[in-house]
């Protein structure tokens, strides 16, 4: 495993506005990889089923981003959710649309865009 510390402080530091997924991906992986660096067993533990549990919510994660990033292509937002000036009313009235017919619950979380909401595109 390759140090990573640099990448590591970031996930850190999101872990507010992204939640802690990818901070526990990094915890899980280091407690996976532990024996290669100390013989003393490793100082964090997670259990098979907080594992399971992880990589479940991660794999969901990961299809509400696909989404996402379907939405961003059709509405031709750059990647911190703004438009070509010639493309915003366009873009606004899809958005509209879109947000009426999203399921949230097949689309794994809540419509994307709302007043106040950050953009995981966003470091």
């Amino acid at each position: 495993m390759e140090c990573r510390s640099a990448d590591s402080m970031h996930l850190i530091l999101r872990c507010i506005a992204d939640d802690q997924k990818a901070l526990w991906a990094d915890l899980i992986r280091l407690q996976e990889t532990w024996r290669e660096f100390d013989d003393d067993p490793c100082p964090i533990y997670f259990t098979s089923d907080e594992i399971a549990a992880h990589n479940a919510e991660q794999e969901a994660l990961d299809e509400y981003k696909g989404h996402v990033d379907a939405l961003y292509a059709e509405l031709r937002c750059f990647g911190i959710g703004s438009v070509k000036t010639e493309d915003y009313e366009i873009s606004k009235q899809l958005m509209e649309r879109r947000r009426e017919e999203w399921d949230g619950t097949a689309m794994k979380r809540p419509f994307p865009f709302y007043e106040g909401a950050h953009s995981y595109y966003l470091t």
